[in-house]
């Protein structure tokens, strides 16, 4: 089978949580730029990129999926790991994040320059708040299908409607 490039699971190499992981290496970059005036920034990438690899260890072991995705609110069936091309790619989207600090703070260090990428973070925050709702969502409504081959049944027919006003409904004999 092939591996879609995106996939509300992490079943795909990019996910929703692909934000949440390109503003992990983007705050952890900024901190640093910001907090140590750019001290050693490859070791600060080594440091990060050892941190990001642990991570998609940790979170990927069964004996964590549990705690750790309730936290996020999903129940515990909910998560089932990710592939190794996804938490591949996590570790590259993350990476991604922490350059793109990077070439924001060689062109220009300023106080707008944070601003900006503040905003940014920002702004991507509030993109994966809605997109991770969505998703919740879409697991709590598949929830509701029943696992049998027997599907409810839904019945479309519409009551009659009278020609003057098509939105009343006859009474009930």
């Amino acid at each position: 089978m092939k591996t879609p490039l995106f996939a509300w699971s992490e079943k795909g190499y990019l996910s929703i949580w692909s934000i949440n992981h390109f503003l992990s290496g983007y705050l952890w970059a900024l901190i640093w730029i910001w907090a140590s005036n750019d001290w050693l920034p490859w070791l600060n990438l080594m440091l990060f990129i050892t941190v990001a690899s642990l991570w998609e260890l940790f979170e990927n072991q069964p004996a964590n999926q549990g705690w750790v995705w309730r936290c996020f609110g999903y129940k515990t069936g909910d998560y089932k790991g990710d592939s190794v091309m996804n938490a591949v790619t996590d570790i590259v989207v993350c990476t991604l994040g922490w350059l793109t600090v990077r070439i924001v703070a060689e062109v220009k260090r300023s106080m707008a320059a944070l601003g900006a990428l503040l905003g940014i973070a920002g702004a991507l925050f509030l993109l994966f708040l809605f997109l991770n709702r969505k998703d919740l969502r879409m697991l709590r409504a598949a929830e509701a299908v029943p696992a049998s081959d027997e599907r409810p049944t839904i019945n479309l027919a519409i009551p009659q409607c009278s020609v003057t006003n098509p939105l009343s409904v006859p009474p009930q004999t």
